[in-house]
């Protein structure tokens, strides 16, 4: 009897294994099948994908390289950290420019970061006639 122990809790375990990684797998499918597919060449708005109102979709690569103050050769094309030291990209422009949230538009700082909001890294846009940033 007791040579029968160590071959069927293997089994066991093995089967059990198996439905755990079936799962994380199909969860996994799950959550990929449900994210949207955008082209992002593409023109976006609301108008051409759904027939509703007119609003642009907002478009994460803007007009702006942002550059790390610390690291001049780390370039990107979006707000983010500087993969070397961490710190805040900014705008690399001449232009005076004022960082904002796209989803907090009330979100206006100097300097680069992260809205204090929702955690979105703050975009650079240039500062308006007689606008100064908070």
């Amino acid at each position: 009897m007791k040579r029968w122990i160590i071959p069927t809790v293997a089994v066991l375990a093995l089967a059990v294994g198996a439905v755990i990684i079936a799962g994380c797998q199909n969860e996994q499918a799950d959550t990929q099948a449900a994210a949207p597919v955008v082209d992002v060449d593409a023109p976006q708005s609301v108008a051409e994908t759904d027939g509703a109102q007119a609003a642009d979709v907002h478009d994460v690569q803007g007009e702006y390289t942002y550059t790390c103050p610390m690291h001049p050769d780390v370039k990107q094309d979006r707000p983010g950290k500087c993969p070397e030291c961490g710190m805040f990209l900014v705008a690399d422009t001449d232009a005076d420019v004022e960082y904002y949230c796209p989803m907090h538009p009330d979100v206006v700082q100097e300097d680069p970061g992260k809205c204090p909001e929702c955690g979105m890294f703050l975009e650079a846009r240039p500062v308006e006639d007689g606008a100064e940033a908070e």
